[in-house]
């Protein structure tokens, strides 16, 4: 699976650094959005996008979730929990915060490279 993330969001490489972190070796790749092909004029695509085959690709909380559900626990656990609550709200808490991620967690001056 590939998760495409914001390069300069520190709360959205943050994130990713999280995953590595706590997910086996090799169940994700990373690619900043900014080096990606991914269109960038689709607003699904501005701050973490999972594709999960060739070509299917997940956004917002269903990307979230998932990639939790790859990880080790207590991650798993916390998807469990944020499963709990329906799509459409999970979506909205998304979107409030990627609206205002800038803000409140700053951004790198130049685009990171996660390995």
């Amino acid at each position: 699976m590939i998760i495409y993330y914001d390069g300069v969001c520190k709360l959205c490489t943050g994130f990713v650094s999280m995953v590595i972190r706590f997910s086996r070796p090799g169940t994700f790749r990373l690619q900043p959005l900014q080096q990606s092909t991914l269109k960038q004029n689709n607003s699904s695509y501005d701050s973490v996008v999972l594709e999960i085959h060739s070509g299917n690709y997940l956004f917002k909380s269903a990307a979230v979730s998932k990639i939790l559900s790859n990880m080790y626990m207590p991650f798993r656990w916390l998807n469990t929990i944020i499963s709990l609550f329906p799509e459409g709200l999970r979506n909205k808490i998304y979107d409030w915060i990627a609206r205002s991620r800038y803000r409140w967690f700053g951004k790198h001056a130049s685009c990171q490279i996660i390995e």
